[in-house]
Parts: structure tokens; C-alpha cells; sequence
């Protein structure tokens, strides 16, 4: 038997569609391949899944693109994990936006990481060898890193 809902097959006598979550008790309708075909297209998709996998691809985007500026690190894990959800859509499109998504939020949280580090372990070492003046050591202290170094 098929979902009328999704359009999927699934076994006879269940009372929920295992891959759309619909209601199979009212009526069980049996229908041919063709039938099935023309009903629920491939491309549609039910849920919210497909906002997620799109929105997940724009953060993968946002996280990559603004690495540079540590922007990665803001929404890196909101685009993986927003990319993960998308990937159960049921439209393939969405599917392999969500993939990419997934993979440019990785990228982008990564950059953003390593550059971050990098930009502390340069400040630690200005700082120590003492090639920034007064003031901008009180400014990087105002963004709340410590730079006092036993002095």
C-alpha cells in the first residue's frame, strides 16, 4: 500500500507513515506505480525541513565567507546543525543544499577557529615583547583579554 499523503510505500496495515508521519487508519488506498507518480511529485516537500536545509546553506555561506572576520564562529554550529536537520528533506534539491550547507559551516567554524587562535598567540606575543603601546593594551583588555604578563 501507499501514503496518500507522501506518496511512499509502505507496509500494509500500518496505521503511520514511517517517512511523513501521516495518519493511515482512516483509509487505505491501494494504487499503481503510476498513479503514485502523478500524485506526490519528487520535488515536493512536506515539512519544515526544507526552511531548515535552505537556512543551513545560507549560515554555511554567512560562516565561510565571514571567517575572516570570526563571524564563522557565530554561525558555524547554528548552520551545521540547522544543515543536519535539512538533510531530512524529502526533496533531493534541498537534500544536497543541506550537504553543502553542512560542509561550508564546518569550513567556515574551522577558519574562523585557527584564525582566532592565531590572533592571540600573535597579541600574546606583541604584547610580551612589549610592541604595543599603553593604549592598546588597555583596549585589547577591554575586549577582555588579559595582557598584564606578570607585570
Amino acid at each position: 500500500m501507499y501514503c496518500k499523503k507522501c506518496g511512499k510505500m509502505v507496509e500494509d496495515g500500518s496505521t503511520f507513515c514511517p517517512y511523513c508521519g501521516a495518519d493511515l487508519r482512516e483509509e487505505q488506498v491501494e494504487v499503481n506505480e503510476n498513479e503514485v507518480a502523478e500524485a506526490a511529485p519528487a520535488n515536493e516537500d512536506n515539512g519544515p525541513w526544507k526552511v531548515f536545509a535552505l537556512v543551513g546553506y545560507i549560515l554555511g555561506i554567512v560562516s565561510l565567507a565571514g571567517s575572516i572576520l570570526f563571524i564563522g564562529l557565530g554561525t558555524g554550529v547554528p548552520g551545521i546543525v540547522l544543515s543536519i536537520l535539512g538533510k531530512k528533506s524529502t526533496n533531493p534539491d534541498r537534500q544536497q543544499k543541506a550537504a553543502k550547507g553542512l560542509k561550508l559551516s564546518i569550513w567556515g567554524l574551522i577558519i574562523s577557529t585557527v584564525l582566532y587562535i592565531v590572533l592571540i598567540v600573535v597579541l600574546t606575543i606583541l604584547v610580551m615583547n612589549g610592541t604595543i603601546d599603553a593604549e592598546s593594551v588597555e583596549f585589547l583588555e577591554f575586549l577582555g583579554i588579559d595582557v598584564n604578563m606578570g607585570n
